[in-house]
């Protein structure tokens, strides 16, 4: 992807999340945050899903004694805290979606302030901006006394 530039006016969309993630983390906090995040990206591969796939069927092959542990482990151990980490990823994902929405606001809301003012000065009746160099090339044309040349089509 080519680097974009950035303007003044508006706040990137990582940069504000990540500021309203861990402003107010502990230490602790962003330790968990961090294991989180990187917890959830180990299981959001497609080889984990094969493992937990493959694992199961596997141990059908083994003495009772390891199925047992085994399917415990993958019912209620894996469940207890995989649910809760994808909850918590999924709500750091709606933080940054309204985080860039909110950038998205806020660049908008630039561009149409700015066309609004580039729009007024472009006026030919809005004191500054376009009228006012009107009004001076006005005085000039007044004070050499001189018309501006007629147009090579008018003078048929």
């Amino acid at each position: 992807m080519a680097d974009m530039k950035r303007h003044h006016a508006v706040e990137h969309p990582v940069e504000l999340r990540i500021s309203r993630d861990t402003e107010n983390l502990s230490r602790i906090g962003r330790a968990n945050d961090w294991a989180a995040t990187h917890l959830a990206v180990i299981f959001g591969v497609a080889w984990t899903i094969w493992a937990f796939l493959t694992i199961p069927l596997l141990v059908l092959l083994v003495p009772p004694g390891v199925k047992a542990v085994v399917f415990y482990l993958a019912s209620g151990w894996i469940q207890l805290f995989a649910l809760p980490l994808m909850v918590y990823v999924g709500n750091k994902l709606q933080r940054s979606s309204d985080a860039q929405s909110e950038v998205m606001h806020q660049s908008m809301t630039h561009v149409a302030t700015v066309s609004d003012i580039a729009v007024d000065r472009l006026d030919e009746h809005t004191e500054g901006g376009i009228k006012a160099i009107l009004d001076r090339l006005d005085q000039m044309e007044t004070a050499l006394g001189q018309q501006l040349p007629a147009s090579p089509e008018n003078d048929s």
